[in-house]
């Protein structure tokens, strides 16, 4: 039936069921002439197998691995190659597709018009269809929930554009983060592209450049799911008391000061204000405490200039304000109270706000606890440091 189906006759030097080849040329020449029939086969027997099953049309499914060096995708029994991705099917037969990961790499999940982790499926689709496997090396885990972590947001900087702003994740984990597919649902529009890895606690930007929106002066919530669609995190700031004022147009980004720490939206005081002018996108932000005595703790905190406690009575309240080193995480500060000064007769004052309302200085901020009730009475304050 070769002339059904438009076949060519088999090479002129085929002897056999053998090609015969004096040369190179001859041998590239006859493997062209292979290739173009089994192509102008598949052409012409497509159109009477159509007609013979009854179909009346066929449709066009694209499938890949997101990355061939870490595995391959098979068809029936044919592996997939580059440039060879798209094939012509009839819609409603099962298609056989399994994905088989190289060494040192594992079968993740398929994406795309199917879903599922077995790596082996039999699919059917009426219409044009796109499948991909997803394969990670076995160090590497996806990122979901906790194992990364918005870390720094420079949402307003100086000037009139937004060209410097910047959102950087840290990855919260020993292993590879497989950041294909994360995007945002809320906040700005950036999807990460198919590939990207995130090392081992290390550190990603992403800018204007790259998303697109940027990120609201006023405040706003950022909320970036997983490629199955699962929050991974949202985090919201703001322009506003008890926000600190000077990462709106002074110059300041926003710093998370324990990333992995799950944040109650919204978390002023989860923030401070970074060291540098312009943030410190793609670094560590943070002093290291290297020594725990009273001395040091006091030294890390305040600086070698100390505490400079100071009030100010306004009206019937009382503002306190100190200096702190800005980028001291590793410690928390506490005000306490008493009547008498005696050993015992010290009382935390919860319930107030630290604030950070002026631009820092050399590395220190001022904190300024505001509309602390004056009484009829002495009292006495002092800021109490402790290591986390």
């Amino acid at each position: 039936r070769q002339a059904d189906v438009g076949r060519p006759v088999p090479p002129p030097s085929a002897a056999g069921g053998k090609l015969v080849a004096d040369n190179m040329s001859v041998w590239e020449d006859e493997v062209s002439f292979i290739r173009d029939f089994v192509e102008t086969t598949f052409d012409g027997a497509l159109a009477p197998m159509a007609s013979n099953f009854g179909f009346s049309q066929v449709i066009d499914v694209t499938v890949s691995s997101n990355d061939m060096s870490m595995g391959d995708v098979r068809v029936h029994a044919f592996r997939v190659t580059p440039g060879r991705e798209t094939g012509q099917y009839f819609p409603g037969i099962p298609l056989r597709l399994k994905a088989e990961p190289k060494p040192g790499h594992t079968f993740v999940r398929w994406e795309g018009d199917v879903s599922g982790t077995d790596a082996s499926i039999s699919p059917t689709f009426s219409s044009n269809s796109t499948v991909t496997a997803v394969f990670a090396q076995n160090s590497q885990q996806l990122a979901v929930a906790g194992t990364m972590a918005i870390s720094e947001i420079f949402y307003n900087p100086p000037g009139v554009t937004e060209d410097a702003e910047f959102v950087e994740f840290l990855n919260l984990t020993s292993a590879i983060l497989d950041l294909s597919g994360v995007s945002f649902s809320e906040g700005l529009d950036y999807t990460f592209p198919p590939g990207t890895i995130l090392a081992a606690n290390a550190r990603l930007v992403i800018r204007p450049t790259e998303y697109q929106g940027n990120l609201d002066n006023d405040g706003e919530t950022l909320t970036y799911v997983d490629a199955t669609g699962q929050v991974i995190e949202s985090v919201s700031y703001n322009d506003g008391n008890p926000w600190p004022e000077a990462a709106d147009g002074d110059g300041h980004s926003l710093v998370r000061i324990d990333p992995a720490l799950p944040l109650l939206t919204p978390s002023p005081a989860a923030w401070r204000l970074s060291v540098q002018m312009g943030g410190n996108p793609g670094a560590e932000d943070s002093a290291v405490l290297s020594d725990s005595s009273s001395t040091g703790l006091l030294n890390y905190a305040f600086g070698g200039e100390g505490a400079e406690f100071t009030g100010e009575f306004v009206g019937n309240t009382l503002t306190l304000k100190f200096k702190r080193v800005l980028n001291a995480d590793a410690v928390t500060f506490k005000l306490f109270e008493s009547s008498n000064l005696s050993t015992n007769g010290w009382s935390e004052v919860t319930g107030v706000e630290f604030l950070s309302e002026e631009v820092p200085q050399l590395g220190r901020e001022t904190v300024t606890i505001e509309e602390l009730p004056v009484g009829n009475s002495q009292n006495f304050y002092r800021i109490e440091v402790r290591e986390k």
